[in-house]
């Protein structure tokens, strides 16, 4: 009977860039601990009891904001495909500059939405989104795929094992070298030893100035 105003809560929260849990229990007799051990996830997670909502903010870095703006200045077009709810992907999008205020409603998707469009519909997306939340592992391959399509070179930055595919298939998949697992820093090309998004940007002016005094030597 509360699901309307639970989820309106979660929304609230969401809008405000926090990761939402929900928290919820269950009661059974202590002598059925072993069975508990034992029992299948699907019968275990039954008429079990609403809590609460728990939000978890996990700020973007501070050099962040600058580093997408840099971005835009230089021509390179930042995305974000996230597992996030479409409401904490919308606000941290917005507090690094990946959208604008006002920006089109075709500039966000979510996975799902994303998947059930076919090649010919994507192609026909102008442009393709900038933000894709609730995304699976093959949404982020598809989404390098849309981009070879369109002849535009594609970097591709993650830390898991589900980001392994899309790394593989970028141009030059860039892992985490800290909290990144060891299937991603193999399916990379270049391993960020810091973790730090604004390190690519430096590294892309550096190389934009060699190639630009190589070609002036030449």
């Amino acid at each position: 009977s509360d699901a309307d105003r639970v989820q309106a809560h979660y929304d609230s929260l969401a809008s405000d860039g926090l990761r939402v849990l929900s928290m919820c229990s269950k009661r059974l007799p202590l002598d059925q601990t072993q069975a508990v051990r034992e029992m299948q996830r699907d019968d275990l997670e039954t008429d079990m009891s609403f809590l609460g909502l728990v939000g978890i903010y996990d700020p973007p870095r501070t050099e962040s904001a600058v580093a997408v703006q840099d971005c835009h200045n230089a021509a390179i077009i930042p995305r974000m495909l996230t597992g996030d709810h479409i409401g904490t992907a919308i606000a941290i999008a917005q507090q690094v500059g990946i959208l604008p205020k006002d920006y089109a409603k075709s500039a966000v998707m979510t996975g799902p939405q994303f998947d059930a469009l076919s090649e010919d519909e994507i192609d026909k997306l102008d442009p393709l989104p900038c933000v894709v939340a609730r995304c699976s592992p093959e949404t982020k391959v598809r989404m390098v795929d849309a981009l070879h399509r369109r002849n535009r070179l594609c970097v591709m930055t993650g830390d898991g094992v589900n980001d392994a595919p899309a790394l593989s298939r970028s141009d030059v998949g860039v892992a985490m070298g800290k909290n990144g697992s060891d299937v991603a820093k193999q399916s990379a090309e270049i391993v960020l030893s810091d973790d730090n998004f604004a390190t690519i940007i430096v590294a892309i002016r550096k190389g934009r100035g060699i190639f630009f005094n190589l070609s002036k030597f030449m």
